[in-house]
């Protein structure tokens, strides 16, 4: 037998060993069991590790203007603040302008005898109280003396006189001067002309 003859026999031998071995092997796959049973669960593994943080997203759209909510309730008053320190004075202002002349007042001086209580008195007028003479300021019921601002005095009482022995021991005494008469003459006399305010 040649040498080439050899070498073709031993590849068909080759080749009839593969076949007869892929045939067993399609009759295993052929020929199959039941399947076995669940095996037990495995345990838990570790925890992993932390993922990296990942990039910010984009930012959302603004939403919607919320409803107003309900006023709240009043807070309490707070304390009082510090007193501030005074201001720089000020510059002085302009001098106004000159007012028109005034006219020339006056009182014109009216004699009324002895005050009597609740009548109305006009400005002016001239009263005798309690030995003295008193002017009225302005329309008024008040009593002279009673208030500067209603009555003046016009002329004070004087002092009564000293009484005067006329003859010898028969010869009676003669009647003691009166201050009351005396400023009653006085401010007669006085009110005959026109006098300036008080």
């Amino acid at each position: 037998m040649s040498n080439r003859r050899a070498e073709q026999l031993s590849q068909l031998a080759a080749l009839a060993q593969l076949a007869a071995a892929e045939d067993v092997r399609q009759q295993a796959h052929t020929i199959r069991g039941a399947d076995g049973k669940d095996g037990a669960p495995g345990k838990d593994g570790a925890p992993g590790k932390d993922g990296r943080d990942g990039k910010d997203g984009l930012d959302g759209k603004d939403g919607r203007d919320g409803k107003d909510g309900a006023p709240g309730k009043d807070g309490r008053d707070g304390k009082d603040g510090l007193d501030g320190k005074n201001g720089a004075p000020g510059k002085d202002g302009q001098d106004g302008k000159a007012g028109p002349a005034g006219k020339d007042a006056s009182i014109i001086n009216t004699w009324r005898g002895a005050y009597t209580r609740d009548r109305t008195y006009a400005r002016g007028d001239l009263v005798q109280h309690n030995g003295s003479a008193w002017l009225a300021q302005r329309e008024t019921t008040r009593v002279p003396g009673d208030n500067a601002e209603h009555w003046q005095l016009f002329a004070a009482k004087g002092n009564d006189g000293a009484s005067i022995v006329i003859g010898g021991g028969g010869g009676g005494s003669g009647a003691a001067g009166s201050g009351d008469a005396a400023t009653t003459a006085a401010a007669r006399e006085l009110a005959a002309g026109t006098f300036g305010a008080l």
